[in-house]
């Protein structure tokens, strides 16, 4: 009898391993299976992303060819669309930003130069020289990002690297070999890709799609009936003439968003895309690539349109820092401003009104919408004549207002914002306002496209 009680512990102990085993067993094919599930949604991501980057390619050299008189905007609004496309695929990946920041700018400023153009389209204006040779640099680089990532998209099918080999993401066995291969492939593209400098279109701040969750996005989830009901919103009381509205994407990446064509039912090529987002309905960007008339608009009224149209779609507070004006549109920055009349660049949203007739043409609030949340500032420690006085005394300054500016870690800093001239060149100058030390310095630089920061 004591043999048999003593059996039954040892058989419950058995079973207890058993049981365990097993259950290792299953975790251990439950944590494969979900590698292989977060693998392929990462190979998903890269693989979009060297075919977005290789259309964006082909779109530039095309862009190259376009006759120069009221020339089509759709290759540029298209060459927009896989430029941001790239760069939603880019965020998905995992990729320190220190491997791809350069990769990631390049990618914004394709889009925001297309963009740029697009808008321009149709009016009678030339494209100038010095707009084909950006895009021409344009296209050169964009040959190199394109060359690069399929000889990438090579190895990973190939089987020479696995997805986070590629991208630098090592677990604690993989980590020597993971850095060189990193260092290889997407640390090797990062540094091939010129740093361009930022047109002062995008502010002098301008990198807000690198950022690592919108913070601007509020609301509750809504659907592709409600998102399609949210595009039309967005379309002006003039242009609302027997539309058809069509939602042909869901996409994901940092601002996941529904894509939605519009478009006059006896005009299927006078369409208008709208991107709003998927949490709350907010408008990311929109663009209509309209042939644009002769000018009858004032600068100063396409302002005030633009500001208005902002206001009525919950983006106030808007202050307009910088325009410029290309052929038949001007394209207008507005930052966010504070009830203190502190300005933060990064919340930042760019319209593009129609000189014609004072239509809404595009708009991209996307960096509004990463950036903008309610900040608890430190009041500053330093005061404007304080400030004013770090500034090197060669320099004859104008004004100074409060700014916040993004650093180079990814956080903000409180400064005061100066623009001085040396030497009669222009200059933006920041210093911090707790420490009362100089911050950046950028210099603004004219050219027949716009003005320059660098």
């Amino acid at each position: 009898m004591k043999k048999r009680y003593f059996a039954i512990p040892v058989l419950i102990g058995f079973l207890a391993i058993l049981g365990l085993g097993y259950w290792g067993f299953k975790e251990q094919q439950t944590r494969k299976m979900a590698e292989a599930y977060v693998n392929n949604n990462y190979q998903r991501s890269f693989y979009n992303l060297a075919d977005h980057v290789q259309n964006m390619e082909v779109l530039l050299s095309k862009s190259l060819l376009v006759s120069e008189k009221k020339y089509d905007g759709k290759v540029y609004s298209d060459i927009w669309q896989h430029a941001s496309a790239a760069q939603e695929n880019l965020t998905q990946l995992p990729v320190n930003q220190s491997i791809v920041g350069r990769t990631s700018k390049f990618l914004t400023q394709v889009g925001d130069y297309s963009r740029m153009m697009a808008a321009g389209a149709g009016s009678d204006t030339e494209i100038s020289s010095d707009k084909w040779k950006t895009l021409n640099k344009l296209y050169l680089q964009s040959q190199e990002l394109n060359k690069d990532l399929q000889t990438a998209q090579s190895n990973l099918m190939n089987g020479h690297v696995s997805i986070q080999e590629l991208a630098g993401e090592s677990g604690s066995k993989m980590q020597g070999q993971a850095k060189r291969l990193a260092s290889s492939n997407f640390q090797q593209i990062n540094q091939k890709v010129q740093d361009y400098p930022a047109l002062i279109y995008d502010g002098p701040f301008s990198d807000h799609l690198e950022k690592t969750k919108p913070r601007g996005v509020t609301g509750a989830s809504i659907g592709v009936s409600e998102a399609r009901s949210k595009a039309l919103g967005y379309i002006e009381q003039s242009q609302k003439t027997n539309l058809v509205a069509q939602v042909t994407d869901k996409t994901k990446g940092k601002i996941p968003s529904y894509r939605t064509e519009i478009y006059p039912q006896k005009d299927n090529k006078n369409k208008t895309v709208v991107e709003v987002t998927q949490q709350g309905g907010h408008l990311i960007w929109l663009i209509n690539t309209r042939t644009v008339g002769k000018s009858t608009v004032s600068i100063d009224a396409a302002i005030k349109k633009a500001q208005q149209y902002l206001a009525k779609h919950g983006y106030k507070n808007m202050m307009n820092t910088y325009y410029v004006r290309e052929d038949g549109s001007v394209t207008i920055n507005f930052s966010y401003l504070d009830k203190n009349d502190i300005i933060y660049y990064d919340d930042l949203i760019k319209v593009t009104v129609a000189l014609d007739n004072g239509d809404i043409i595009a708009v991209d609030a996307a960096g509004y919408l990463m950036s903008h949340y309610d900040r608890k500032l430190a009041p500053p420690k330093v005061t404007l004549a304080e400030a004013k006085k770090a500034v090197n005394k060669n320099v004859n300054i104008k004004g100074g207002r409060l700014a916040v500016i993004p650093t180079d870690s990814g956080g903000e800093k409180l400064t005061y914002e100066f623009s001085g001239v040396l030497n009669k060149e222009i200059y933006l100058i920041y210093i911090d306002s707790q420490t009362g030390k100089q911050e950046k310095i950028l210099k603004v630089i004219g050219t027949n496209n716009g003005t320059l920061t660098m």
